[in-house]
């Protein structure tokens, strides 16, 4: 069977494919339109150009959806739809000019399936697992592959950089604020409150793309998906000393994250300080896979009660 999934998020709306067969997941297809929602969003109304630009893109990946024959498709949106004040309105908007039901997750399912999908394609045990969006990040502590905690900071890659930027790629003062305020709220979860160190996971495409980065400052190969947090650090350090030429390579390496991933970096840096950790692993699979595994996979037959 082929199952589409829309994510409606607040930078990007993707649109994948993926065959699912006897408990198995295999991504065939993954199309993405920046829509950039939270540009749209004024004293936390998101504006009907906002609306219309997400039903402009939703139609757009029904007729893909169309032109393969797939008719089983699930929506569900993030912290794109969640937090803003017209989020039921804006929603059933949505809904009634594309015809596609939309799902609205919470903060914390976001954070679990995300930590659920992720953890289909790397072995974690224990340590923080943080997917970094447009319009907020999730967390989920967890031990020997138990959740603890799992919750949604209000800030992402896309929202801080629209906050603190007011140019293409923040000055160095941007950071520093950036930083602060990071902090501040992460104190605030007293998710830190644990003795010794916590290994950091990442999924999304911040994650991705820092990953890509890294690669290529340290001259590594490209499916390297192991940052030591020392060095990932060093990027920072290195645009904030030679910007101009840092911000030259970003437009080369990710062209379509050029306002937002250094925002990106700053939140995995400061979550990888915070909870004193020596390497980032980056991993390839996160809350889409999780979304399929908890409401498309059927659920195992249970015997009936003797």
């Amino acid at each position: 069977m082929i199952h589409g999934i829309i994510d409606i998020g607040a930078n990007s709306i993707r649109l994948t494919l993926y065959e699912v067969d006897n408990g198995d997941i295999r991504l065939i297809l993954s199309k993405k339109s920046v829509a950039g929602l939270a540009g749209y969003v004024e004293s936390d109304i998101l504006q009907p150009k906002g609306i219309q630009k997400a039903c402009d893109v939703l139609n757009n990946f029904k007729d893909v959806l169309s032109s393969f024959g797939i008719g089983q498709v699930d929506v569900f949106a993030t912290a794109s739809l969640r937090n803003i004040a017209n989020s039921q309105a804006a929603t059933g908007e949505i809904e009634a000019r594309t015809g596609l039901p939309i799902r609205l997750l919470s903060g914390e399912e976001e954070a679990r399936l995300g930590y659920l999908g992720a953890s289909r394609s790397a072995a974690m045990s224990s340590g923080l697992f943080a997917d970094i969006g447009g319009g907020s990040t999730e967390l989920v502590t967890f031990e020997n592959g138990a959740v603890l905690r799992a919750l949604s900071l209000p800030y992402g890659s896309l929202n801080l950089s629209l906050k603190y930027v007011k140019g293409i790629t923040p000055h160095k003062s941007n950071i520093l604020s950036m930083k602060q305020e990071l902090r501040r709220e992460l104190k605030r979860t007293k998710l830190f409150d644990l003795s010794g160190r916590l290994d950091l996971c990442a999924s999304g495409g911040t994650a991705r793309a820092a990953r890509k980065i890294y690669n290529d400052i340290y001259e590594l190969p490209g499916d390297n998906d192991i940052l030591e947090f020392e060095k990932f650090s060093g990027i920072l350090v290195k645009y904030n000393d030679e910007r101009r030429d840092i911000t030259r390579r970003l437009k080369q390496l990710v062209p379509d994250r050029i306002h937002t991933i250094i925002p990106g970096i700053v939140i995995l840096q400061t979550l990888g300080t915070m909870c004193q950790s020596q390497f980032i692993s980056v991993v390839a699979t996160g809350i889409r896979e999780g979304y399929l595994v908890e409401h498309v996979l059927p659920a195992p037959r249970q015997s009936p009660a003797p």
